[in-house]
């Protein structure tokens, strides 16, 4: 067989048919299935609630896109990349400087901020619905430590850093 023979074979195997629009309730095109994670088939995308997943690459920033079973559709999507930078300018790792009533603690669940200009939550953990007690959770590859939200002010601003941005429906 021939180096172009095995470039042809080569390319038939890849999923270069999986393009996708990063916006949760778009469908992942079949191609795409094949793009599973090393370290599990499933992401936690809400209180109690979890999703198969895939990693999924753009321009150089990897994604967790996690889809409903049924229709393929986007449910939610995260990236833990410290390349991705929101039109905002912000990315992971980054400290926010807002008022503390613009933070949203979802419960049991993700504490962000305001959307970026481009859609994307900047996350500043989770809300565990723990004391005041600093814990280690990894769930794919995000590593938290501590609730963010225990022992916010009740007025003011506050600075927090950015651990991982997501859009969700």
């Amino acid at each position: 067989m021939n180096l172009l023979a095995l470039i042809f074979l080569a390319a038939s195997i890849l999923p270069l048919d999986c393009k996708i629009t990063l916006e949760p309730g778009n469908e992942l095109p079949r191609p795409c299935l094949s793009l599973k994670a090393v370290y599990g088939s499933r992401i936690v995308i809400g209180k109690a609630v979890s999703a198969p997943f895939i990693v999924y690459e753009d321009r150089g920033v990897a994604y967790e896109v996690a889809y409903d079973e049924m229709d393929r559709r986007i449910r939610y999507i995260r990236t833990t990349d410290t390349s991705f930078q929101s039109s905002d300018g912000f990315s992971i790792g980054d400290e926010m400087e807002l008022d503390v009533r613009k933070i949203r603690i979802e419960m049991g669940w993700e504490v962000y901020g305001p959307l970026t200009k481009d859609g994307w939550r900047p996350v500043f953990g989770r809300n565990t619905l723990r004391k005041e007690k600093v814990h280690t959770t990894e769930i794919g590859n995000i590593l938290e430590e501590g609730d963010p939200s225990i022992n916010l002010p009740k007025e003011g601003k506050v600075v927090l850093r950015i651990r991982y941005f997501s859009k969700s429906i």
